[in-house]
């Protein structure tokens, strides 16, 4: 006599299996500078966010998205800095572990990218020890605006950690990491003000990283003579490469001519 079924608690598993292939794409990378790229992603995230700020799911999702934006701008920064830079440049090459998969995978001019296809990204101790190992930029000794905004993000990666892991619920680690007094069972308030002020602050704290990692890498270039703001043509293509990888020719701070930019870190680093 066989057995009567057992009752289950959903309907019976079918044996459907996930078509890899509809979820992938050819694409290249962004030929735009990363500080660029962030802030076309985060404007999006804004416009889409505005279309039902009262949608929680949503919202949710946003922060992902939000998260991710962050990753790809500091791993995409990083890795065409150090190409950029002759002393980062030198450095990883030496240092640097690179499988023979990843470095026959990317082309010549995003080789830096191998580096650190297995570096996450989601946490601001990673983004100091990756800066100073490849960039030669020791940020724990950096000015106090350039602390507060990695700072800021690893809030912003704590609370991003609770709504991919956890459906937004905090442990009591994530909390004491927020310096959060709350006792009682903790969520990740996803509204759209909550989320306005975490682009925000993602937006400020990559503009403080973005600037500071420049005016670095362009101090090093003129004391290593790489750019000698000798005003010869072949000078002022150096800076310009520098000059868009950081700011790119799309935003407000680039609306002057390379020309004049060139100028007045001339005047600032040669005077």
């Amino acid at each position: 006599m066989s057995k009567p079924p057992l009752p289950l608690p959903n309907e019976q598993p079918s044996t459907l299996q996930i078509n890899i292939t509809q979820f992938l794409q050819s694409k290249d990378f962004e030929e735009k500078s990363p500080y660029n790229v962030f802030l076309e992603g985060q404007k999006l995230l804004i416009v889409i966010a505005n279309q039902d700020p009262t949608d929680v799911a949503n919202i949710q999702l946003l922060t992902l998205g939000l998260s991710s934006l962050i990753e790809h701008y500091f791993r995409s920064v990083i890795s065409k800095a150090l190409l950029l830079c002759p002393q980062s440049k030198d450095g990883a090459l030496r240092n640097a572990q690179i499988s023979l998969a990843a470095a026959s995978y990317y082309k010549n001019e995003n080789l830096g990218r191998a580096i650190f296809d297995n570096v996450n990204f989601s946490d601001s101790k990673i983004i100091m020890e990756q800066t100073d190992d490849f960039l030669g930029i020791n940020l724990k000794s950096s000015s106090d605006n350039v602390k507060t905004a990695l700072s800021d993000l690893q809030k912003i990666f704590i609370l991003r950690h609770a709504v991919v892991h956890a459906n937004g619920f905090l442990s009591p680690k994530n909390l004491m990491e927020l310096k959060s007094n709350y006792q009682t069972i903790t969520a990740v308030s996803t509204s759209y003000a909550s989320f306005e002020n975490m682009v925000e602050v993602a937006l400020n704290s990559i503009q403080t990283y973005n600037s500071f990692i420049f005016s670095c890498l362009l101090k090093r270039a003129y004391q290593k003579e790489y750019i000698k703001f000798d005003s010869a043509e072949a000078d002022i293509k150096e800076f310009e490469k520098y000059w868009l990888l950081f700011l790119g020719e799309d935003t407000p701070e680039a609306d002057a001519s390379i020309s004049s930019n060139y100028q007045k870190a001339k005047l600032h680093f040669a005077s």
